[in-house]
C-alpha cells in the first residue's frame, strides 16, 4: 500500500517547477505564439513583445507564463472598436493569437 505524506505534492511541484522540462514546454508555446502572430503582424512589434516569464506562485512553485507586452495586446487578442471617419464605429475581430497558440502547442 502506498503512503502519501502531507506536503509531498508541493515539494514535487517545486522540483518540477525548477526543471528544464517546463522551459522546453514554454518555448514550444512561445514559438507557436510567434508563428500565429506572424500571420497578422504588420510591424513586428507584437511578436517582439512576446516572451516567457518565470513566476513564483503562493506555494513557491515556479511556473512559466507566455506574455505579450505590446500595449495593444488585449485589443489584438480579443478585438476592439475603432473609429472609421465621422461617428461610425467598426468592430475589429480579435486574432486570438495566444489562445490558438496554446491549443496548437497542446495538441
Amino acid at each position: 500500500m502506498a503512503v502519501v505524506y502531507p506536503g509531498a505534492g508541493r515539494k514535487v511541484a517545486r522540483t518540477v517547477g525548477e526543471s528544464t522540462a517546463l522551459d522546453v514546454a514554454a518555448a514550444k508555446v512561445l514559438a507557436a505564439a510567434k508563428a500565429e502572430a506572424a500571420k497578422y503582424s504588420d510591424t513586428g512589434a507584437y511578436i517582439r513583445g512576446l516572451e516567457v516569464e518565470r513566476v513564483k506562485g503562493p506555494s513557491r512553485v515556479t511556473d512559466r507564463l507566455i506574455v505579450a507586452t505590446d500595449p495593444a495586446s488585449k485589443s489584438i487578442e480579443f478585438g476592439h472598436l475603432t473609429r472609421k471617419g465621422g461617428d461610425g464605429r467598426t468592430w475589429v475581430d480579435g486574432k486570438y493569437i495566444m489562445i490558438n497558440a496554446a491549443a496548437k502547442a497542446a495538441g
